[in-house]
This record gives structure tokens, sequence and C-alpha cells, in this order.
């Protein structure tokens, strides 16, 4: 889901922004509205700079980053921005990698390694200048310094009123509200996002783009087990990171690299007439995932002539380009018991308060108690049947974590027999396993199951 600021700002996932920042300063401090409203009304909140990562001024040439002052603090005290990279086609400056001073010029420093010591230099003189430049702010810091200016209340629920309106209003488009997730006005009204005397704010525009790989795909489906479209696109943006991951290892038969490290890969999605769908893929220099080195999907490949137009060789254009594969070997032999995993209530009831947003409506004035009980039940329940029909178990890649993880069904009210309400998200650590988190079991769920198992039904 992008998020256009200007014309030539443009936040490419704010989905994985949301979640960084989530990570960085807790669930409970971040607010995507007081950031947006920072960035936009406060000053000082665009810093732009060359591949020296010396500072430059809106509009220069030589600015090759964009930095967004999210107005949040790590818990190291450092200032957290969102860092864009100039699109060298259209001047747009475009990227969701989320990070603080300190991490985003080490980034630069990988990215332009001939300019390594100076980066550094320029590290310093950042520092000093950035502390200038805020003084003349109203607000410092969101997370840290409050203004003394009164928030009024009825300013929240106006826009709410108007992003919810606006949803309605283009319910044709892929929008998604900057409420979606239940808050407390007090604790809103305590983040001071808000100066009497400021004007009337201006609302960002929360829109998922749709790419013409995406629709061709979607259009030309062997079999159309997507759920989403936006599915199928997250999809094809992931392989992009398990893309990185293969050529590190060098497992290079998912894939084929040109001189200029581009690739051509195998979605393992079939068309109409049972052909694989291949896609060029290109380096994304925005940094998002960049410890991965992450891929971007460019265009399809229809034949031999479209391997030699995008400099691969005669021998690359004949040669087969196995399936992309998401599952390493670790994860296959999935078949512990209850005693394999550790449990702990108390952080099991915290997790559900947390996610109960994720819940259908008719869960949400269950217990936690009651959730956590039934919980240990289904888990054992689903691990009996794992044993009879390994298919029990589903997988989900996460291109965050780069590694995937078994999912189960966690029924409530419902039947085996019938879709469960919930998915519980199983992960490893150290020598036990840990219920990690718990979805709905929603089109975006079912999506990603069917990411890892192409031509299975869900359950």
């Amino acid at each position: 889901m992008a998020l256009k600021i200007t014309e030539n700002i443009i936040i490419d996932d704010i989905d994985e922004v949301i979640s960084r920042m989530q990570e960085l300063i807790g669930p409970e401090t971040f607010d995507i509205n007081s950031m947006m409203n920072f960035i936009e009304n406060e000053k000082a909140t665009k810093f732009y700079f060359d591949q020296k990562m010396q500072g430059r001024s809106e509009g220069d040439r030589a600015a090759v980053y964009l930095w967004l002052d999210t107005g949040y603090v790590s818990q190291r005290d450092r200032t957290i921005f969102i860092s864009l990279l100039k699109n060298e086609y259209n001047g747009t400056f475009v990227g969701s990698w989320v990070g603080d001073y300190y991490r985003l010029f080490n980034n630069a420093a990988k990215f332009f390694a001939s300019n390594r010591k100076v980066i550094f230099e320029n590290m310093e003189r950042f520092q000093e200048k950035y502390d200038r430049k805020i003084e003349k702010r109203t607000q410092p810091h969101l997370n840290m310094r409050r203004s003394t200016n009164p928030v009024c209340s009825d300013v929240f629920g106006s826009i709410k009123d108007q992003i919810v309106n606006r949803t309605a209003e283009h319910g044709h488009l892929e929008t998604m509200s900057l409420f979606d997730t239940p808050s407390d006005v007090n604790k809103m009204e305590k983040m001071n996002l808000f100066d009497s005397a400021n004007k009337e704010e201006k609302q960002p525009e929360y829109i998922w783009e749709k790419t013409a790989i995406t629709l061709e795909v979607f259009n030309n489906l062997l079999v159309p087990n997507w759920k989403t479209e936006k599915g199928l696109d997250r999809y094809l943006k992931t392989i992009g990171t398990r893309l990185a991951q293969l050529i590190d290892r060098e497992e290079d038969r998912y894939y084929v690299l040109n001189k200029y490290k581009d690739a051509i890969v195998n979605t393992g999605i079939m068309d109409k007439f049972g052909n694989d769908f291949l896609v060029l893929y290109r380096m994304n220099l925005s940094g998002k995932f960049s410890e991965y080195g992450n891929y971007k999907p460019e265009k399809l490949i229809r034949s031999k002539a479209d391997f030699m137009s995008n400099e691969f060789t005669k021998d690359q254009a004949i040669r087969g380009i196995s399936p992309i594969s998401f599952i390493d070997e670790d994860v296959k032999g999935f078949c512990p018991s209850i005693e394999d995993f550790d449990l702990d209530t108390k952080d099991l009831c915290h997790m559900i308060e947390e996610r109960r947003s994720r819940f259908p409506e008719n869960l949400q004035s269950v217990s936690s108690v009651d959730i956590t009980s039934k919980l240990r039940n289904e888990l054992m329940m689903g691990l009996r049947m794992l044993q009879h029909d390994r298919s029990y178990v589903k997988l989900l890649y996460s291109a965050k974590c780069g590694k995937a993880m078994w999912l189960l069904p966690f029924h409530i009210n419902t039947s085996i027999m019938e879709d469960p309400e919930l998915v519980m998200v199983i992960t490893k650590s150290g020598e036990f396993y840990h219920v990690k988190t718990i979805y709905g079991y929603t089109d975006y769920v079912k999506d990603k199951i069917t990411a890892l198992s192409l031509y299975s039904k869900v359950w």
C-alpha cells in the first residue's frame, strides 16, 4: 500500500513503515496520524542528501536521498527517519526504509562504498545541524518534549470523520483508514499533535497502487486461487526478498543473473496455457529490506528474445529455471509434540489483547483467559491432526525476517469441519516452539498461505 505525500514524495509500502515503527517504539506509542501530521506541518522534517551524505536543498539535482523525520525517537534517543531514494528517471523520491540516522548513514556507506570515509564525516556534521534546525519547531519530537499548546479533541473527531467519508466515497479503491485499529482518544490527546492556531490539516491519501505486472498475471492465471489482486501483488514483491537470499547462497536453479545483477525468476505461477510466469527483477535501491539487498519486479519475460534484449545470454534463455522455493530444509520437518512448546499463559493473554482488533466481531467480547485456554486445546488437536495429514499445517513466509513460519487453524466457536475464525502463527526460538501471534482468518491470510502452496486448497 503506497502513500503519496506529494507528487514527488511517495512512501511505497506504508504497511512496512507502520510495522517497523511499532517495533522500534512500541504499538501503543506509535500513531500513524501523528506521524503524518508531524511530517507535513512541523518545521524541518525533510532532509536531502547527495551520494556523500552531504546535506542538499530541495530541488538540488545532486540530491539522491530524502529523509522524512517521523517525529519519534528510538529507545536510544535517536530520531527515527523514513529514507526515500530518488528515481533517476522521473525525479520522484520513493521508499519505505525506516531507521535512526546512525543506521541510515551506515546503509548509505554500503551503497556508496567509495565515499565511506566522507559519509561518516558528514554524519557528525548532520548531528550538529539537526539540533539547530529543530530549534524552531513548536514540538521537537512526538515522544519526548511535549508542546504546551492545548489539544482540541474535536479536531481528531473531525479528521476521523473525513477519512471515513473519503473511504466510503472512494470505495472502488483499496483504501485504508488511519483508524483501522481501535484507538483511545484520550491517549491521542496526550500526543499534543495540533496547535489550536494551525490551519486545517491536509489528510494523507492511502491507496494501494496496482502494477501492470500484477494485473496481467492476475487476469491470466491457470488457477484463480488468489483472493485479491493485492495478495498476488504482495507475493510478487516478496519474491524479491527471497531472491536476494537465494543469490547470497548461490542457489541458482531458481534464477539467472546478467552482468548488471538483474535476475529472471520463475515465480511458480502458471498462466492459462500452463506456462510459468517469468519475471525480471531489478535491485530496489530505496533501501527497503536492504539487509537482503531486496529486488523489485520490473516486467514479464515472455520469450527467449526478451532474455536477450535484457542482456542475458543465449545459454540462459535456453536453460530451464526451477519454480522459486521459500521453504528451507529446517522448516520442512515440522512435527512437534505439545511438550516441544513453551507456552507462557501471561504472555499469551497479553498477546491476545494486543491482537484483539484482528479478531472477528463475534469474538471481541470473549475474554482473553477463555481464548488462551482454548488455544492450548486447539494447538494439541492441530498437532494430532498433523500426525495424520502433513497438509494440515500451512506455511507463511515473512519478508521482514526472511524465513517461513507455520500456521495452524484456531477454532473458537466453529467446528473442525468449518473454516477457523483465527489462525495461530508458530515459530521456533532455541529449543522450543512458540505461538508468535494470531491472525483473523481473512482474505489477507488466505493469500499469504496461497503464496507457499500455490495449487493446494487452504483448509
